[in-house]
């Protein structure tokens, strides 16, 4: 911030929108959301969505690998998809 220059990107029209992982690391240790988030990660983690990092930045890329490990997002939570959805 040494210019005191921002600026500002707006992704709600765009059709393949970047992605957050990991939000527990942006919350304060004391946030009460901060376990949520952390259990989410640790999910996503046991369930592989991690191990090809450079394809789940963006929605594009989340959503077949969300489909590669059999796995859906419920909210805050990730579930085993069935073969109907």
């Amino acid at each position: 911030m040494r210019t005191l220059k921002s600026s500002f990107t707006s992704y709600a029209d765009s059709t393949n929108r970047p992605l957050l992982h990991r939000k527990h690391e942006f919350l304060a240790e004391d946030d009460p959301d901060a376990p949520k988030y952390r259990r989410l990660t640790e999910a996503e983690v046991r369930a592989g969505l991690y191990e090809s990092p450079h394809l789940i930045g963006s929605e594009e890329g989340w959503e077949p690998e969300l489909v590669r490990c059999k796995r859906k997002l419920r909210g805050r939570r990730l579930v085993r998809r069935t073969t109907s959805t």
